[in-house]
């Protein structure tokens, strides 16, 4: 699960870039860019903070994956509600169906499975 969340903050990181940099090329306003670049922001905290914790066998895992599953919940239903006045809810729609809400699924599941001593995650069986 660290390597994953190390992945996935690469790639948060090259698209919060290019949305700092080309926010009508990714369908942010000037105005909306400082709360998204927020949002984002905390789920890149999120996503590193549980790659340290996995990699330490730290039980602050649970609360990191609880903390960025939230944060991955809220980002979908802000894309959706966002995107209903601008025409881009197909968009965001997928996005949501497809990337922040099965990310927050497997968080929580993974997360959830340690908690109750299903190990879920390599370092949890050693």
């Amino acid at each position: 699960m660290g390597r994953a969340a190390s992945c996935a903050a690469v790639g948060l990181a090259m698209w919060m870039t290019l949305m700092a940099l080309r926010p009508a090329l990714v369908g942010t306003t000037a105005a909306q860019l400082p709360l998204w670049l927020t949002l984002d922001a905390g789920e890149f905290a999120g996503l590193v903070w549980i790659s340290v914790a996995a990699s330490r066998h730290s039980r602050l895992f649970l609360l990191a994956s609880v903390f960025t599953a939230g944060l991955l919940f809220c980002d979908a239903t802000f894309d959706v509600a966002s995107s209903l006045d601008t025409g881009d809810v197909l968009l965001a729609v997928t996005t949501a169906l497809l990337v922040e809400l099965p990310a927050g699924v497997v968080l929580l599941r993974t997360a959830l499975a340690n908690q109750m001593g299903r190990p879920a995650i390599a370092w949890a069986t050693t």
